[in-house]
């Protein structure tokens, strides 16, 4: 009985789930510090605008790979290992590796002219433009990602992934000991995400010579791409304005509260992550009545989100002030409206990843531009953009709606069977 305890705990300890999750809790770790870095050398100023390049940093990554990592995850684990699962990763590889070097080129071209009136701040010019010179970076990093998950070497990929935060951390140190001002540690973060990337590279899962892509495969790609980029940019787009609008309001120092805020929301939410990219989809690919495991998702991840929750209040002043500074203990007051917010999304993102596995486009398109039109139109047109409290209830709102709009695509699905 003994043997068969170790070896049920040995078996739990080894799944491909929890390396994912033990090499994300070490990314979590390694982003926390490089914050809390920030935190005590900026001022509360500087360090709001500081996270809103994160927050652009967070899109331009997303927007490198053409938002075709689920689609690639998806086809690429639907194909026996051998010839033809290389053939499928390289059409992935080479589409979003020409369309992030347009990326990198479009967002050079266009920054100096709408950069600064988006994001509030003529101050970022330069780590912005060193960030669109890393997007063929960003878009590899993330196709590797894709590729090991589809082919079910998560545990690989954990510890590539590992490595890669370890020395970007290294990185990141080295800089900082070189400025300690908004544009160093900015460019500091940004080796800090692009590290990563080189490790993975460097680890070579798969040779990549040129092919010649057609465009039915091409066509089907894009398909895939519409949708994502709707996710990609629309509801993060809206987010960075809504910062700029909270700090011509309530100054930057608020958009800094908000930045502590989602830092520590953004550490748990990694947990959803990596369950819904990496093994809900491929599950729901499996089933033939998707009910039971949308329910079962549903249930579970809200049990573990009001866990997280109860975690997040009780220790909020002791990570505020072992992850940033004593200056932002005041944030406590709007950790259940961040809770409140992120149980929304959970219960939202089991339906949009239902959508992605049945290519449901026109789903999973409107939700996102419900979501974003919503928030955008309660943050610039109405008086909740003008207070932190006021930009939760918008988020409040405008990710129920989001939820209420995945429900009815669902039923009305429901209704045709």
């Amino acid at each position: 009985m003994t043997r068969a305890l170790v070896a049920r705990v040995t078996g739990l300890a080894s799944h491909p789930f929890l390396a994912l999750v033990g090499a994300n809790v070490f990314k979590i770790l390694a982003v926390l510090i490089v914050t809390k870095v920030a935190a005590v050398l900026l001022s509360a100023h500087e360090f709001g605008l500081f996270g809103q390049f994160l927050a652009v940093s967070a899109i331009v990554n997303m927007v490198s790979s053409a938002g075709l990592n689920n689609a690639a995850v998806r086809d690429i684990s639907a194909v026996p290992e051998g010839p033809q699962r290389e053939a499928v990763a390289l059409e992935y590889f080479w589409v979003t590796f020409i369309f992030s070097v347009l990326t990198a080129l479009l967002l050079l071209a266009l920054y100096p002219l709408f950069g600064a009136s988006v994001l509030g701040t003529s101050d970022l010019t330069l780590p912005i433009s060193l960030l669109a010179l890393s997007v063929p970076a960003f878009a590899f990093f993330n196709f590797a990602l894709s590729y090991y998950s589809g082919a079910g070497q998560q545990r690989r990929s954990a510890s590539l992934q590992a490595t890669g935060a370890l020395l970007g951390l290294l990185v990141f140190g080295a800089v900082a000991l070189l400025g300690r001002d908004l544009v160093w540690l900015s460019a500091g973060y940004l080796l800090f995400l692009v590290t990563p990337g080189a490790v993975l590279f460097a680890s070579r899962p798969l040779p990549l010579p040129p092919v010649e892509l057609s465009w039915h495969t091409t066509r089907r790609k894009l398909g895939d791409s519409a949708a994502m980029f709707s996710a990609i940019l629309l509801l993060p787009s809206v987010l960075v304005v809504a910062r700029s609008s909270l700090a011509g309001v309530a100054g930057w120092d608020t958009v800094a509260m908000w930045q502590v805020l989602t830092r520590l929301s953004d550490a748990y939410m990694q947990v959803f992550a990596i369950y819904f990219a990496h093994f809900f989809l491929q599950r729901v690919n499996a089933v033939g009545d998707e009910r039971p495991l949308l329910v079962r998702s549903a249930l579970t991840n809200l049990a573990a989100m009001a866990g997280f929750g109860v975690l997040f209040y009780v220790f909020y002043d002791l990570a505020v002030r072992l992850l940033f500074t004593p200056d932002y203990l005041w944030g406590r007051e709007f950790v259940p409206w961040q809770v409140g917010v992120d149980s929304l999304r959970v219960l939202t993102v089991v339906l949009m990843y239902y959508f992605i596995a049945r290519r449901d486009f026109r789903a999973y398109i409107s939700v996102e531009v419900a979501q974003a039109a919503l928030l955008l139109l309660l943050v610039t047109q109405t008086p909740l953009g003008q207070s932190l409290t006021g930009v939760y209830g918008a988020l409040l709102g405008s990710t129920g709606l989001g939820l209420l709009v995945a429900l009815g695509w669902y039923l009305k699905k429901e209704r045709k069977l």
